[in-house]
């Protein structure tokens, strides 16, 4: 791929595309915000590498198009917690939100 800049700027689309959607995957769950800093790493990189091969206006462009297609995918593939576990704070057992539900610690 050494002289085949479509080639490379097409695979760092696709990177950056991929670790977007899990920064959203993380996001859309409830996680803590620092959960999205290792995939969002790799976006940078993708960037970066990006940059090298093309002008920076055309880079951002194609990170935002890459951002758009991820946040689509994500509200079509990832499902959102129900309120139970959202009232339960994230995550624990159906006892315990029922309990929380009801006023009972």
């Amino acid at each position: 791929f050494r002289g085949n800049d479509v080639a490379i700027l097409m695979n760092q689309a696709y990177i950056a595309a991929f670790h977007m959607g899990g920064v959203l995957y993380h996001n859309r769950l409830g996680h803590h915000p620092a959960s999205g800093v290792g995939p969002g790493v790799f976006v940078i990189f993708a960037f970066a590498v990006a940059c090298m091969r093309a002008p920076i206006w055309m880079v951002i462009g194609g990170l935002m198009a890459c951002y758009a297609l991820a946040v689509g995918l994500a509200e079509v593939l990832v499902k959102k917690p129900s309120s139970i576990c959202d009232a339960a704070g994230g995550g624990g057992s159906d006892e315990r939100a029922r309990l929380m539900l009801r006023g009972v610690n």
